[in-house]
């Protein structure tokens, strides 16, 4: 079954729910993590933020997630998450729509699955 984030041509993904506490003085927020052997999705739900509220940093193996809703300046969000090292962190990409953040984090070509064929001896 296809979750509501997948289109039927996208590879299946595993899913992975975390809700976790938030960070000292900030809020929690729901992470939804698939992953496939192209890329690992991180899904954020982060309301009311917009692309200029939203900061993704990665170091250290150490992914770093903020936001604040500018329009209430109420309590910000903020969750950190440790990364493999077979994530190619330069090429991750991110959008926001209406208070979703997307994380595409594609994974080093020499970490993803290769076949090897078998031949009769």
């Amino acid at each position: 079954m296809l979750s509501s984030h997948q289109s039927p041509h996208q590879p299946a993904r595993r899913q992975v729910r975390e809700r976790c506490a938030a960070l000292p003085n900030t809020r929690s927020m729901k992470a939804d993590f698939y992953t496939s052997d192209e890329n690992l999705l991180i899904v954020i739900d982060m309301p009311g933020v917009s692309k200029e509220d939203v900061k993704i940093t990665f170091q250290e193996g150490r992914l770093l997630i903020k936001g604040a809703d500018a329009g209430t300046h109420s309590v910000p969000y903020q969750r950190a998450f440790r990364l493999s090292d077979k994530y190619d962190t330069a090429q991750a990409r991110a959008t926001v729509e209406r208070g979703v953040v997307r994380l595409d984090v594609p994974k080093h070509v020499n970490a993803k699955p290769v076949r090897i064929p078998v031949n009769a001896a």
